[in-house]
């Protein structure tokens, strides 16, 4: 902790501003994370007409940073809907539970308050929480601070310059091939899995 200092501006600082280190327990899924994030129009353009992933949500363990990002597929312009978020979060589940080899049960989740979280998302934790009454805990930050779910914003901020730097790759590439920019369509979804592993095989 004592490597871990943050300094803020006197106008914000206070115990109820305060950025304190997360050190979460030495338990996976014993501190998990979520948050949403959107990508540019040209990360998402897609070959199936009508169907185009503008958004993802996001959900990271505090211990391991393992990740894994839900894309999100709009038809028109609404915002992501719980039944995404919670087909996301159960998946998470899955894969901690595959690659740890053990039966884990998320015991606190951390969000914004946005309305993916709620709902449908909800209500399949409060059953949850009705089967499990030590796991399945759920907080929501408060005053839209980024610095009240900071795994979060971090894992958003990292798993975008991923995303960003394959799109990069691909445009370098349609130069030197010399594709005509009507012929070009990218989708960040059809790389998510290569992306995804190169972060959860990273030593974070």
């Amino acid at each position: 902790p004592g490597h871990q200092l943050t300094t803020m501006p006197r106008s914000v600082s206070g115990v109820e501003n305060a950025v304190a280190p997360v050190i979460p327990p030495a338990v996976p899924l014993s501190r998990v994370f979520a948050d949403s994030m959107f990508l540019p129009a040209s990360y998402h353009q897609s070959s199936k007409k009508g169907v185009v992933y503008r958004a993802a949500v996001l959900f990271v363990d505090g211990l391991t940073k393992f990740l894994h990002l839900e894309p999100v597929e709009f038809l028109n312009k609404d915002r992501p809907v719980a039944s995404t978020a919670l087909a996301g979060y159960k998946r998470f589940i899955s894969k901690c539970r595959q690659v740890s080899k053990l039966e884990l049960h998320p015991e606190h989740l951390r969000t914004d308050g946005g309305s993916e979280f709620k709902g449908a998302f909800s209500t399949w934790e409060r059953a949850q929480v009705a089967s499990h009454p030590d796991r399945y805990q759920h907080s929501i930050s408060t005053s839209g601070r980024s610095s009240a779910n900071s795994v979060g914003e971090r894992s958003v901020a990292t798993i975008r310059r991923l995303i960003y730097g394959r799109h990069r790759a691909q445009v370098r590439q349609w130069d030197l091939d010399g594709v005509p920019k009507i012929r070009r369509r990218y989708s960040w979804v059809d790389h998510l899995d290569e992306t995804l592993k190169l972060y959860n095989n990273k030593l974070h």
